[in-house]
This record gives structure tokens, C-alpha cells and sequence, in this order.
């Protein structure tokens, strides 16, 4: 794989890392992040007038989604300071560290079962699917576009609305 795709994952992750903790805080709700991870990315490369390799952006799209689960996490760290309760930095070390055992160990027959022997049960992961088919291929550079150019401007107008207080 190329850096790009590390560095783009490693801030794309950060991104959505933050958009999860503020959404969930705002409206109680959390985006999976691979389809917006996805699309950023695609977007960016297309852009920038290079390919976009499916692997590349299964890999983004995967750290992306990693990010913003952690953004959860980080709000759960965050409820547990405002009920009177802060944890310390170790404490949130390991129960990181264990939260994400327990999902590596639970995944692993999970993959078996829903990726290999049949096919994906999850709308979201029917979603993700079709989305990186069509940023991948040729025919769907004109709606990257578009939808790239979307969604980087309804993420100024929400973050922006929220600094400069107008909505």
C-alpha cells in the first residue's frame, strides 16, 4: 500500500473520530464512517486527477470507520467524568485495550459466518459495498464529484454554523 493511504486513513480517522463524538453528543446519534471515509477519500484522489484503487479504499474507509468508533468511546470517558466518576489515563488505556480485544475475538467467527459462508446480512455493509464499487470504478467519478463537494460543504455549514453561532 501507499503512505497516502496510511496518512489519508490516519486523518480521516481523526475526522471522523471527531464528528462521532460530536453528533453523539448533539442528537444521539453515530455515523459507521465508511461510506463518508470512502467517499472523502475517493473524492480527494479524483480531485487531485489519480486512480482510485478499491484496496486503498477499503483499507481508508476501514481506519475511518475505527475512528469513528473511538469517537464513541471517547464519549463514553466523557459520561463517566460528568457522572462524578473520572477515569484515569490507565484506566482508559485498558479498557480500550479490552473493549477492542473483545471485538477482535468476537469478529473473528463473526467474518467467518456473514463474509465468507453468506453473503453480507448488514445494510450498512451492503451500503459500503455498492459505495466503494462505484468510487472505484470509472462510471462513478461524476457522482463522487458531487457528492464530494456535498458533503465537505454541509460539514462547513453544521461545524461552522456551531463556531460562528448561525444556523
Amino acid at each position: 500500500m501507499k503512505i497516502r493511504t496510511w496518512i489519508a486513513g490516519y486523518f480521516l480517522a481523526m475526522l471522523l473520530c471527531g464528528i462521532n463524538s460530536y453528533l453523539t453528543l448533539k442528537v444521539g446519534v453515530i455515523e459507521e464512517g465508511v461510506c463518508i471515509t470512502a467517499l472523502l477519500y475517493a473524492g480527494a484522489l479524483i480531485l487531485m486527477h489519480t486512480k482510485v484503487v478499491s484496496e486503498e479504499l477499503a483499507l481508508v474507509a476501514t481506519m475511518g470507520s475505527a475512528g469513528g468508533a473511538f469517537g464513541f468511546i471517547a464519549n463514553f470517558y466523557a459520561a463517566f467524568y460528568l457522572i462524578g466518576h473520572p477515569m484515569t489515563f490507565w484506566q482508559m488505556v485498558i479498557f480500550s485495550l479490552l473493549t477492542s480485544m473483545l471485538g477482535l475475538v468476537t469478529n473473528i467467527p463473526l467474518r467467518q459466518l456473514y463474509i465468507v459462508e453468506e453473503p453480507l446480512p448488514w445494510p450498512g455493509s451492503q451500503a459500503a459495498i455498492a459505495t466503494m464499487n462505484i468510487l472505484g470504478g470509472n462510471e462513478g467519478r461524476k457522482q463522487t464529484i458531487v457528492l464530494f463537494t456535498f458533503t465537505t460543504f454541509s460539514f462547513l455549514y453544521v461545524f461552522g454554523s456551531q463556531i460562528l453561532e448561525f444556523s
